[in-house]
C-alpha cells in the first residue's frame, strides 16, 4: 500500500510540474513571438500653441492724384511724409529749364546749417535701422534725400524763381486739397474693396508696382502721386475652412505684425471675396504710416492658449457607440445611475425595465452609449412620454487604448488643440484619460479588450 501511494504521489508531482512548465513555456513563446507594443505614459497638463501665420494684403483709404499739367515732375516731400494743404508736393517744369538748373547746382555749398543738420539726421536714422537684406531701402533713401534737397529751394515766390533763373510762366507748384500721407507709387489696389478680392490677389510673385520719379515726364491727368487720407487700414487674409470655423464667432483677435514684431488687438470680420472664397479682414487704427509703402504683410494670429493632456497623434483610434436622443436619458433603481427604460413586448403584455448605461460622451442632441450595454433594435422609452426610439444608429468617437490593467480599454478623448505631431485633449473627461495613464503609442496595434501584458 505505502509503495503504491508513493508512486501515485510522484506521478501527481510530475504531472503538476509538467503542466506548470507547459503553461510557462506557452506564455514565454507567446511573449517572444507576438508583436511588441509601445506604451506612452500621459504626462501632466500642458499647453500646445499653434498660431497660424498668413500673408495678408493691405487695404487703405488711398487715391491716385492726377497731374494738373504736362511737363517734368519734381517732388518736395519725402515718401511716407505727412502733408498739409500748404505743403508743396510736386512741381511741373514745362520746358525743362528747372531740371537744367538743378544739374548746374551740384553740391551742398549753398545749404544752411539747418539744412545740413536735417540731412545728417536722415542719414543717421537710416543707418540705425538699415538691414543689408533690404538693400532696396538705399534707393528709397536716395530719392528722399533728393526730395529733401528740393524742399530747401525757394520756389514759393517769383523772386525766388527769378534768383534760380526759372520763369514762372513755365513752372508750376501744386499742393494737396486735404491732409494725408504721400507715397510715390501705384499698383492697382488704390481703390479696391475687400469684396473685390480673389485668391489671385494674394500671389505675391505676380505683384507689380510703378514708382513715380523726380525728373520724369508726365502728362496732364496721369497719376503723379498717391494720397492716403485715413489712419484706419485693413489686412485681408485668406482663410481655410478650419481657420474660418475657429475665428467665426470672434470680432477681435490678437495679431503680431511679423516684420516689426508689433503685437496688437484688431477688429476681425469674415467676408466673401469675388471668387466665392472666405477671407478675413483685420482692421487697425494705428501703425498705418509704417506700412504706407507696403502692400503685403505677414501676420500671425495669436490663439487663446488652452491647456490639457498631450498625446501623440499616433495614439488615437476610434470605437463605435450607439447614439440615442439625450432627452431619453433618465435615472432609475435605487441609485442615481443614468440609463434608459427599455420596453419588452410579450404575450402577457408590455413591460419596461431600467437598464443602467455608461454615457461615454454627450453633445447638444445625443448620448453616446457603449454597445455592450444595449442591444441593437431595443426599444427605449422617453421619460414621461409615449415616445419610443429604436436603438440602431451607430457613430464613432475618437479615443485611445488604455492599458493600465494589462488589457486594452477604450477611453474617449475630446481634442481641444493640435499640431502635426500631438493633440491636446480635455482633462477630466468622463470615461477619458488622466495624467500618468499608460496608453498604446500605436492605437491601431490592438483592439479593445485584448490582453497586452
Amino acid at each position: 500500500m505505502a509503495r503504491g501511494a508513493g508512486h501515485r504521489r510522484i506521478s501527481i508531482g510530475v504531472l503538476l510540474f509538467t503542466l506548470v512548465l507547459i503553461y510557462l513555456s506557452y506564455h514565454m513563446i507567446s511573449y517572444v513571438t507576438r508583436d511588441k507594443v509601445s506604451i506612452y505614459t500621459v504626462g501632466e497638463e500642458v499647453t500646445l500653441t499653434q498660431n497660424p501665420t498668413y500673408t495678408g494684403l493691405i487695404l487703405r483709404s488711398e487715391k491716385l492724384i492726377p497731374s494738373e499739367s504736362s511737363g517734368y515732375v519734381n517732388y518736395y516731400l519725402e515718401s511716407g511724409g505727412r502733408c498739409s494743404t500748404t505743403n508743396t508736393i510736386y512741381s511741373i517744369d514745362e520746358n525743362g529749364s528747372f531740371n537744367n538748373m538743378l544739374a548746374s547746382h551740384v553740391g551742398t555749398s549753398g545749404l544752411s546749417k539747418d539744412n545740413l543738420a536735417q540731412l545728417t539726421a536722415s542719414l543717421s536714422q537710416f543707418s540705425l535701422s538699415f538691414d543689408p537684406v533690404d538693400y532696396s531701402d538705399v534707393y528709397t533713401l536716395k530719392d528722399n534725400l533728393a526730395y529733401r534737397l528740393l524742399s530747401f529751394l525757394d520756389i514759393s515766390s517769383a523772386e525766388g524763381l527769378e534768383e534760380l533763373g526759372i520763369s514762372e510762366t513755365y513752372f508750376h507748384t501744386y499742393s494737396s486739397d486735404r491732409i494725408g500721407i504721400v507715397e510715390y507709387y501705384s499698383d492697382g489696389y488704390e481703390e479696391k474693396a475687400a469684396a473685390d478680392l480673389t485668391a489671385a490677389d494674394f500671389n505675391v510673385k505676380e505683384y507689380t508696382k510703378t514708382n513715380f520719379k523726380s525728373g520724369s515726364a508726365v502728362s496732364a491727368g496721369s497719376p503723379v502721386y498717391k494720397l492716403i487720407d485715413s489712419e484706419t487700414w485693413s489686412i485681408a487674409i485668406p482663410l481655410s475652412g478650419q481657420d474660418a470655423e475657429d475665428l467665426r464667432d470672434l470680432d477681435r483677435v490678437n495679431v503680431i505684425l511679423n516684420e516689426t514684431g508689433i503685437s496688437t488687438t484688431v477688429l476681425f470680420e469674415e467676408f466673401t471675396g469675388a471668387d466665392g472664397n472666405t477671407y478675413g479682414l483685420l482692421t487697425l487704427s494705428r501703425y498705418m504710416i509704417q506700412y504706407a509703402d507696403t502692400r503685403y504683410l505677414t501676420v500671425t494670429i495669436e490663439k487663446n492658449a488652452r491647456s490639457g493632456l498631450k498625446i501623440p497623434v499616433s495614439c488615437v483610434t476610434s470605437s463605435d457607440f450607439y447614439v440615442l436622443p439625450l432627452d431619453y436619458v433618465t435615472t432609475g433603481g435605487n441609485t442615481d445611475a443614468e440609463g434608459f427604460f427599455t420596453e419588452t413586448v410579450t404575450v402577457d403584455g408590455t413591460t419596461a425595465k431600467f437598464v443602467e448605461a455608461d454615457i461615454f460622451f454627450r453633445d447638444d442632441t445625443y448620448a453616446y452609449v457603449s454597445r455592450d450595454q444595449l442591444q441593437l433594435g431595443s426599444i427605449v422609452v422617453k421619460p414621461d412620454s409615449q415616445d419610443r426610439f429604436a436603438v440602431s444608429a451607430v457613430k464613432q468617437l475618437p479615443g485611445v487604448l488604455c492599458v493600465n490593467k494589462g488589457y486594452a480599454v477604450f477611453k474617449v478623448i475630446v481634442v481641444i488643440d493640435e499640431n502635426s505631431e500631438y493633440y491636446i485633449v480635455s482633462k477630466g473627461t468622463p470615461y477619458g484619460i488622466a495624467a500618468r495613464d499608460n496608453i498604446l503609442l500605436d492605437g491601431s496595434s490592438a483592439v479593445e479588450g485584448e490582453k497586452i501584458y
